[in-house]
């Protein structure tokens, strides 16, 4: 079959619609810069993110990103603080407020929880009932490195007795520096987080005086966890 007008005039009407008159100079001659201040404010940015880069690359250690921090300030797994934790990689969360203690693993613990026996920011601290033996975790020695302002666990600030333990100035609800010893979970290769099924042992260990439940389980998972 044959092409028929229409066809003929269809694509000389695309072909006159491509093309461009004589006199025509195309829309870069109108264009120029319309935000020359905000051109200088990313040069500026650029400026200052090569001098923090160039600065970071000399005085800071990559590391800090990598590993996490305890209570103290000391990178684990690194040279980066007041301690050697080179050979303590992971960290022990004792509060919900990310203070931990580095450890060289994740402790596991066959019952779950042992309510007689804390995992302190001074070391392994137990009371009579406590089924775990002193080693199952291998802290790093805070006290031996700097007994000045480290918290340690006597009878009268970290109580194991399910009825006051709680309420203790040691653990004192989750904010302070001491926390019955759970089983964990590694993440990530360095984080020892507490095992779901622990904390809700704890919950129906934890009471007070009238056996009624202490424990902020919602909380504890919410804090706890995110680190």
């Amino acid at each position: 079959m044959g092409r028929s007008n229409s066809d003929d005039s269809r694509d000389r009407g695309d072909k006159d619609r491509m093309s461009a008159p004589p006199d025509f100079d195309g829309p870069t001659s109108e264009r120029r810069c319309t935000d020359i201040i905000f051109a200088l404010l990313i040069l500026v940015c650029w400026a200052a993110m090569t001098g923090v880069g160039i600065y970071s690359s000399k005085n800071g250690d990559y590391r800090a990103v990598l590993y996490p921090m305890d209570y103290a300030g000391n990178i684990c797994g690194t040279t980066f603080g007041a301690m050697d934790m080179t050979d303590y990689q992971k960290i022990v969360y004792i509060n919900n407020v990310g203070g931990g203690v580095c450890v060289k693993e994740c402790p596991t613990v066959e019952g779950l929880v042992d309510v007689h026996t804390l995992v302190t920011y001074g070391g392994v601290y137990q009371e009579d009932g406590s089924t775990l033996s002193s080693d199952f975790i291998d802290i790093a020695d805070y006290v031996g490195e700097s007994a000045d302002g480290v918290q340690v666990c006597d009878a009268s600030t970290c109580s194991t007795d399910v009825e006051s333990s709680w309420l203790s100035n040691g653990i004192n609800k989750g904010y302070g520096f001491a926390y019955y010893a759970l089983d964990t979970i590694e993440v990530l290769g360095v984080r020892c987080l507490s095992n779901p099924n622990a904390l809700q042992e704890i919950e129906a260990l934890i009471t007070d005086g009238n056996e009624v439940p202490v424990f902020d389980l919602d909380g504890a998972n919410q804090a706890k966890q995110i680190w």
